[in-house]
């Protein structure tokens, strides 16, 4: 088991009404946006420096939208494709 790994990029999934499962360079912001109250409260994040600390996170890494599809073989390819482009 991995006990420690670097953070290469941010994906952040978005289910999709289709087969195949796409993925597409987002601006910092939209994954910030995609967290929800009940995100926040499972990562306890309960002062501003950590959604601080992740704000950074988003500006200097990479970041995608995963479109998934129903294709599941599908969506462990594009993973791999991202990873492999790091």
């Amino acid at each position: 088991m991995v006990k420690q790994s670097e953070i290469k990029a941010i994906l952040t999934p978005e289910i999709r009404a289709t087969e195949k499962t796409n993925h597409q360079l987002i601006s910092p912001a939209e994954p910030l946006k995609s967290l929800d109250t009940n995100t926040l409260t499972q990562l306890k994040i309960k002062n501003l420096n950590t959604l601080n600390t992740l704000a950074q996170l988003t500006r200097k890494l990479p970041n995608y939208r995963l479109e998934i599809g129903s294709d599941f073989e599908d969506i462990s390819t594009k993973v791999k494709k991202i990873i492999s482009n790091l």
